[in-house]
């Protein structure tokens, strides 16, 4: 499987968890000249921005955040203002940045990465 195929694989298992977890799915690879949002989801009021990684090796959610730049989570943040200015309708309580993680069939996921 190549670096695309694995990327497109593991937004698909990071979905599938969060949609059996009772999120909607408002968005995938939300792109923008400024930057990408690999999921954007929603569970009730809260809206959350998922950065997807997918991992080799043993390592767990105390390094998943760490794994996200301070500048790619600047470029997150900015990437969904923009889409909250586009979608003025959506109403939320409150926003989250989570990261997830996809190793071999296994997803990792951390409420509140950023």
């Amino acid at each position: 499987m190549d670096r695309k195929q694995r990327g497109i694989y593991c937004e698909e298992k990071v979905s599938s968890y969060l949609e059996e977890k009772g999120y909607l799915i408002l968005e995938r690879n939300f792109r923008i000249p400024l930057g990408e949002i690999d999921i954007i989801a929603s569970c009730g009021s809260v809206l959350c921005a998922v950065e997807v990684k997918s991992v080799s090796g043993s390592w767990g959610l105390e390094e998943l955040s760490s794994q996200i730049s301070p500048a790619k989570r600047a470029r997150i943040k900015k990437t969904l203002s923009i889409y909250l200015a586009q979608n003025p309708d959506n109403k939320y309580d409150l926003i989250r940045f989570d990261a997830a993680a996809v190793k071999g069939s296994e997803v990792i996921y951390l409420e509140g990465a950023f």
